[in-house]
């Protein structure tokens, strides 16, 4: 008895605990106009410090790298990243200024006052 009130008390615990939502985002930069440029790499800065994607190198006017964070639901956290470009001898330079992304993974405010009646 005492086994099954505990197993059920666990499942109630992991049922509250939020679940974690995944936000599809873009990073977009100028990119390095050296010749030997040869990568970059995108890091979320919040918190700790972690690589979310490495791009590869674009001559275009604007460089784009898509990439996947998770968040947990019912939050707002503001996250932030930086990037850095290397070369095609392996030399980084410094992170480029953070960019900021602010995730709204809260549900709105339920409707209040809601009444039927004949039209």
């Amino acid at each position: 008895m005492k086994r099954v009130f505990l197993i059920t008390l666990m499942v109630l615990l992991l049922a509250g605990v939020a679940q974690a939502k995944d936000w599809a985002l873009k990073a977009t930069w100028t990119p390095n106009t050296e010749p030997d440029m040869s990568y970059y790499t995108l890091y979320r800065t919040d918190g700790t410090r972690a690589v979310v994607s490495t791009c590869s190198h674009v001559t275009h006017p604007t460089a784009t790298c898509n990439f996947t964070v998770t968040v947990a639901d019912g939050t707002e956290p503001v996250l932030s990243f930086v990037v850095t470009a290397t070369d095609t001898t392996g030399n980084t330079s410094v992170d480029s200024d953070p960019a900021t992304f602010r995730a709204d993974s809260k549900s709105p405010t339920k409707p209040a006052s809601l009444l039927i009646m004949l039209q």
